[in-house]
């Protein structure tokens, strides 16, 4: 197995470590904390249903969890990640066109990092697809 390999494998763990702590950090945000925030960004916040939150929650705890099988070469690593893709893009759709991110962030940050979240699950999907097939130690 290849250096490169378990580089990216790492950086997708502490990519989506990341994402873990901000999905637990946007959820379960304090009132003292949201009060912080400016009026147009206490509105964001309650424009996402809990639905959202469940899709949010699937998306970095798969990816996570994908994210680890991949260090661990485990096959259902792949499958793992296409769920988490699979959940990160009805989340970034309904981010950017359902609620008013544009508005409060701009047109430049409200697609810029969906656009970055969603290639990055994609591109962990091919990762793990094509490491499958060209390193056959998997389990």
């Amino acid at each position: 197995m290849s250096p490169w390999y378990y580089f990216i494998s790492i950086l997708a763990l502490l990519w989506n470590a990341m994402s873990l702590v901000n999905f637990y950090y946007q959820t379960f945000i304090s009132t003292d904390d949201l009060a912080k925030l400016s009026s147009q960004e206490q509105i964001l916040y309650g424009e996402y249903p809990t639905w959202i939150s469940f899709l949010y929650a699937v998306a970095v705890l798969s990816g996570f969890v994908g994210s680890i099988g991949l260090i661990g070469r485990k096959k259902w690593s792949q499958k793992i990640l296409v769920l988490s893709l699979c959940t990160v893009i009805p989340l970034m759709i309904h981010h950017v066109f359902f609620t008013s991110v544009i508005q409060v962030y701009g047109i430049k940050h409200a697609i810029m990092m969906p656009m970055v979240v969603i290639l990055i699950a994609l591109g962990l999907v091919f990762f793990a697809g094509y490491s499958k097939k060209k390193f056959y130690q998997w389990n």
